[in-house]
């Protein structure tokens, strides 16, 4: 079973649709809907949103929605741009501004 699931709703979904997520017992929910990214644990009454997730707890949810945002319509090579070398491995994100072409 997953430690986390990541889900886009780019047309359809919502908050509501965490239900399959809760019967899975899933801990920790990403939803990226309408250009921002909430967080989300489980707990035994259902899902409660959070700021900093707890699977990576050097990530926040206004920092993954920066960056989301910032990479829609982005080349992978740009995109690369936002993580330098090792900073998953250290726990490390910060932003960098990919090349305009």
């Amino acid at each position: 079973m997953p430690d986390l699931a990541v889900e886009i709703n780019l047309t359809s979904g919502s908050i509501d649709d965490l239900t399959k997520y809760q019967y899975l017992k899933i801990p920790e929910v990403w939803l990226w809907e309408n250009n921002k990214v909430i967080f989300f644990v489980y707990r035994d009454s259902g899902y409660l949103e959070l700021t900093i997730s707890n699977s990576l707890p050097n990530l926040n949810s206004y920092c993954v929605t920066t960056i989301v945002n910032s990479c829609v319509g982005r080349s992978v090579l740009e995109v690369e741009n936002y993580f330098p070398v090792g900073a998953v491995s250290y726990g490390m994100l910060r932003k960098r501004e990919p090349p305009l072409h």
